[in-house]
């Protein structure tokens, strides 16, 4: 079989092919790994030679197989027969040999020496919630609020405005969303821009235009869209991805585990930092298989009330877990939308609810309700956050000496207060 002469271009099982002499272009649009140990990929052929120009064949073909790719060529030729049929089967197995060599390697091997100094600003991109280059899910019931917040930071980051809490580093987002319109997210974005031109956040001359966000509206799975993002993301600096959300964006049930390693091997092979938003099953956990909560890095959960009748809701996010740093304090943030002008307000989550506020460690609700500097007891807390006497008093009896001392008052009742 003659060798022809080649240029290929691509990673992570996405390629390009060209053979100037035969005027042939292949792509590899995506590449995956069997049940069997051999590795399929969907490839589109295109040929540009005086007789045949443009589209030629698109197919899903067995890379591993001998006689997939004999086939292959065979039906190349029997489309396209002045190109003999050894030229086809020469840049078939070229095709094939290559690309599964690429992909069976993966990226390189590289030695690490030293010690290197990491600074916050290199950590996270929004602190605390996204960190620089690992996939974030954030997860709660229905309209609780996960879209707001997420098109809330791609502002944010967008302009590399810090607020509410939340030190933010500027970048350029995509936006792929499987659940609303391009003119949904336009006035939400614009309602939230109002709110911060409103409250001199932004200097008050954030216009439209500034706002950058790459959007697209989706409905094939991500496994699919995976060729074109590849490539768009080979031609754009793009620091942050949205995925909102997880269920309409699967190839599969998410409750299986292949589905959610193929998944997240796919925003891993983004090279960049992600946020994931997905719901809550009927047991009331992160809905689907333990590996989504596995495979991600940082993981936040969102509880939301509201009441009838009020134009805003509190929203209280805790921070589940964490594989590269301490697990942060929960935040409470009231969100309100009226008159076109969509806001997010931090507050301290002794404000929430109790019905949410339930949600957050008991050590953590007592700091907040002791902050005010009140002396209280043991009784009076539990009252106060309709908590168990027993439940208080091992959070406070943990947290002596560090975070909340005893005391007695003038008349002899023992009292709690915070260390400072």
């Amino acid at each position: 079989m003659s060798q022809l002469i080649f240029e290929m271009k691509g990673s992570d099982g996405t390629y390009d092919f060209w053979w100037e002499k035969e005027r042939i272009q292949a792509k590899v649009l995506r590449t995956w790994p069997m049940a069997t140990g051999d590795f399929k990929s969907r490839i589109k052929i295109d040929c540009f030679n005086p007789i045949h120009e443009g589209h030629v064949l698109t197919d899903n073909l067995n890379i591993s197989s001998s006689r997939a790719k004999k086939d292959f060529a065979n039906d190349l030729f029997s489309i396209i027969s002045d190109i003999p049929v050894e030229t086809w089967r020469s840049v078939v197995e070229q095709l094939c040999v290559n690309t599964q060599n690429d992909y069976e390697a993966g990226s390189p091997l590289e030695t690490i020496r030293g010690v290197k100094d990491v600074l916050a600003d290199e950590k996270w991109l929004v602190e605390p919630i996204l960190q620089v280059g690992h996939p974030t899910i954030i997860w709660g019931m229905g309209a609780s609020g996960k879209s707001w917040f997420a098109q809330y930071i791609s502002v944010l980051a967008d302009e590399g405005i810090s607020a509410t809490g939340l030190r933010t580093e500027p970048c350029n987002v995509l936006y792929l969303d499987w659940e609303t319109d391009e003119e949904e997210f336009t006035w939400r974005k614009q309602a939230l821009i109002n709110c911060l031109n409103n409250r001199g956040v932004s200097g008050g001359d954030l216009e439209e235009s500034d706002f950058l966000v790459s959007y697209r509206r989706c409905t094939d799975s991500l496994v699919a869209l995976q060729p074109r993002l590849r490539k768009w993301l080979d031609s754009n600096s793009c620091p942050l991805i949205v995925i909102d959300s997880l269920i309409p964006a699967l190839d599969s049930d998410a409750n299986d585990s292949e589905t959610a390693r193929r998944f997240m091997n796919i925003v891993r092979s983004f090279d960049t930092t992600v946020l994931v938003l997905s719901h809550t099953s009927k047991e009331g956990k992160l809905f689907g298989s333990t590996f989504w909560w596995n495979l991600a890095r940082n993981v936040w959960s969102v509880s939301k009330e509201q009441d009838m009748g009020e134009s805003y809701t509190d929203i209280a996010f805790k921070h589940e877990k964490s594989n590269n740093s301490r697990l942060y304090s929960p935040i409470g943030l009231r969100f309100s939308h009226e008159n076109n002008i969509a806001s997010f307000e931090r507050i301290e989550t002794s404000e929430l609810s109790n019905n949410i506020a339930k949600s957050i460690p008991i050590k953590v609700r007592i700091r907040e309700l002791l902050k005010t500097g009140k002396l209280m007891s043991s009784k009076e807390i539990a009252d106060e956050l309709e908590a168990t006497v027993e439940a208080v008093g091992m959070a406070l009896n943990r947290g002596k000496s560090t975070s909340f001392s005893e005391i007695h008052d003038p008349v002899g009742n023992r009292k709690w207060r915070i260390i400072n």
